[in-house]
């Protein structure tokens, strides 16, 4: 299933929610720590490379697909010629 900008846009907001409820003294550390991670999940370099790992998997099951293909239309043919010369 491909990763959507609206998964990502729901990550960030959970985590944004999440991190207005860091008010303690102790979790200030862990506010800043979720702030940064949904920084980055938010940012354009972060959707960017998203949409690059899915297109190389995109392509990589494509060249599979082709290959699968391939493989069994040669056997396909190779059958018919096999009955052919029998």
């Amino acid at each position: 299933v491909p990763f959507c900008d609206t998964d990502t846009e729901r990550a960030v907001g959970l985590l944004r929610q999440y991190q207005a409820n860091l008010t303690s003294p102790e979790e200030q550390a862990l506010k800043t720590s979720v702030g940064k991670v949904s920084a980055i999940l938010g940012s354009h370099l972060f959707q960017t490379h998203i949409m690059d790992v899915q297109l190389t998997n995109l392509l990589q099951l494509s060249d599979a697909v082709v290959l699968i293909w391939t493989k069994l239309s040669e056997d396909c043919f190779h059958n018919l010629l096999n009955r052919w010369h029998e």
